[in-house]
């Protein structure tokens, strides 16, 4: 027989079963044909395209890179850690761009960006120092770990953004340097965004 009643606690057991076994409970992983798979949810995207594209001034919001990376939380409880780095060009003006991350749940955008503290201080979750050579360089923007709770089991899709810390709009190189001459100096680079589920 599949079945075990367990007269000291009143328990039912079965031993096999067949259907979705929702609602079952404490089955240990011997008992699961294939064992339980207990890697995280990672997902990531490498963006390798060598292009350029204009960036607003701060009084005018933000601007999306190129790419993105989606996933979907397996609990709402989950956390997502999100890293990754852009390679990139902004001529002189490297030091007046700031950056956050966008996340995006059914058509609904989010900024996360540290909160200004004053009426002209710009909050930014990464800083790039200028480069001596102003003519031939690549500049890393990278992302320290961020742990964003997006609260649903939706998917989810997470970006960088950017923006001039001035008025004015500026041209952003991704993956080469403003110039991009094929000689020595120059580079390609590969930017990417990667994502974790970790469950809280």
């Amino acid at each position: 027989s599949n079945l075990y009643f367990n007269s000291n606690t009143g328990q039912l057991y079965a031993t096999q079963f067949s259907g979705s076994g929702a609602g079952l409970s404490n089955i240990p992983a011997s008992a699961i044909s294939g064992g339980i798979d207990a890697r995280p949810l990672c997902k990531q995207t490498i963006y390798s395209t060598a292009t350029s594209f204009s960036v607003i001034g701060w009084q005018s919001g933000w601007t999306s890179a190129p790419f993105s990376v989606s996933i979907t939380p397996t609990a709402t409880s989950s956390k997502i850690l999100i890293e990754g780095a852009m390679y990139a060009d902004a001529y002189q003006y490297d030091y007046a761009f700031l950056y956050g991350i966008r996340r995006t749940i059914g058509g609904s955008d989010t900024n996360i960006v540290p909160a200004n503290s004053g009426s002209y201080k710009q909050g930014s979750m990464a800083v790039v120092a200028p480069y001596s050579n102003l003519n031939y360089r690549t500049d890393q923007v990278t992302y320290s770990p961020y742990l964003d709770s997006p609260n649903t089991t939706s998917t989810v899709t997470y970006r960088f953004i950017i923006r001039n810390q001035t008025s004015t709009a500026y041209d952003y190189y991704i993956n080469r340097d403003t110039f991009d001459g094929d000689n020595s100096t120059s580079r390609r680079t590969w930017s990417r965004i990667t994502v974790t589920e970790v469950k809280s």
